[in-house]
């Protein structure tokens, strides 16, 4: 199953396209500014039901326009979004559904610009990288991470009643954040192991070296998910009156971070380099796309099929040998990319791309 067509009606700089993707390969080119972005934004919001680049769904709607609409077919289902000010209506083939029944149904991969956040980013930033992977392929991790955030959200609000002094009972709040928590910490923990696993054997391909996370949740002692409940709620209680002096809740899975390191085989010792502190630019880029590179292998092994990748206007920022690795792997599964210009194709690539060109919100068959 593979996404065959994707219609946009008053989004961004379209006012009205429908664009047919190939099977494998489609490549959009075209100069800056001209909507390139704007396609990849809209596969993935078809995907994730957000963008991963607006602030607001509004900013999604054409300049004058009350509203946009995206849809995409892929096998027998279609997924329809309507954006106006009011916020987004979800369906799949015509019948309304939540954001938890659309994520998943067509799984992807995107690699941007902004996908360096990963690496040199705030800790939401790897946080998010954590989630998406794991909510893509577990319901239940984004239905119980969805409502964890909602319960932090309502015991820091009960903190600073408490604060200010007003009543509350916050043992009816920490029971569930330690239920809840407990399960993606457990979730988080099992993912990186595997993530190691996998950057053990793509990290040399690109680098020359072993990639590795180190994650360090606050309950890196314990790894059983009963264990980790029984811990976080021991926590919870020992740091109250701490919270309730602070208004917020100092421990949890959404405080949690990770680093990146370059294992470097020295004379006697292996040696860490924190890619985010000390690497080069170049090395912090091909750090971001290791990590993408083991969500796509992520996703395939948890769901049975590979996801569509997307590449948004990457290639250039690689050298040769890089981009080479990149390419080869395109065929694999479905991908859309965008470039400038096809020179950072091989040649041997082009004859089998479905090439597209962009220009001022229109795309045309080359």
């Amino acid at each position: 199953m593979w996404l065959e067509r994707i219609v946009l009606l008053n989004y961004r700089n379209f006012s009205k396209q429908e664009i047919n993707l190939d099977k494998r390969v489609s490549l959009f080119v075209g100069d800056n500014a001209q909507g390139k972005t704007n396609i990849i934004e809209a596969i993935f919001l078809l995907a994730t039901t957000k963008s991963f680049r607006a602030n607001k769904d509004v900013e999604m709607v054409k300049w004058g326009q009350k509203g946009a609409f995206v849809s995409g077919k892929f096998g027998p289902n279609e997924i329809k979004i309507a954006i106006n000010e009011a916020g987004k209506k979800l369906t799949i083939n015509n019948r309304e559904k939540n954001r938890i029944e659309v994520i998943g149904m067509l799984p992807v991969v995107l690699f941007s610009p902004e996908s360096l956040s990963i690496v040199t980013g705030a800790p939401d930033k790897r946080r998010r990288y954590f989630d998406q992977s794991l909510s893509m392929t577990n319901r239940t991790y984004l239905y119980n991470l969805g409502r964890y955030l909602k319960a932090i959200k309502n015991r820091n609000r009960l903190l600073l009643d408490i604060k200010q002094g007003r009543p509350g009972d916050l043992g009816v709040w920490d029971s569930q954040l330690a239920t809840l928590g407990s399960y993606v910490w457990s979730n988080r923990i099992s993912f990186v192991e595997e993530t190691n696993a996998r950057l053990k054997i793509i990290g040399p391909k690109l680098a020359e070296s072993k990639i590795r996370i180190s994650y360090q949740p606050f309950t890196s002692k314990v790894k059983e998910e009963r264990e980790i409940r029984e811990f976080f709620s021991h926590e919870l209680s020992r740091r109250r009156n701490e919270d309730i002096a602070r208004g917020v809740t100092s421990v949890g899975p959404h405080r949690d971070d990770f680093s990146l390191f370059f294992e470097i085989i020295g004379k006697d010792k292996i040696l860490e380099k924190d890619i985010s502190s000390f690497g080069s630019r170049g090395e912090q880029r091909i750090a971001a796309l290791a990590l993408k590179l083991v969500e796509v292998e992520y996703i395939e092994n948890k769901l049975g099929k590979r996801p569509l990748l997307l590449l948004d206007d990457v290639l250039s920022e690689f050298d040769e040998k890089n981009r080479e690795h990149v390419t080869a792997l395109l065929s694999r599964q479905q991908s859309v990319i965008t470039s400038t210009s096809t020179d950072f194709f091989p040649t041997s690539v082009l004859p089998k791309v479905k090439i597209l060109t962009v220009s001022e919100g229109k795309v045309k068959l080359d």
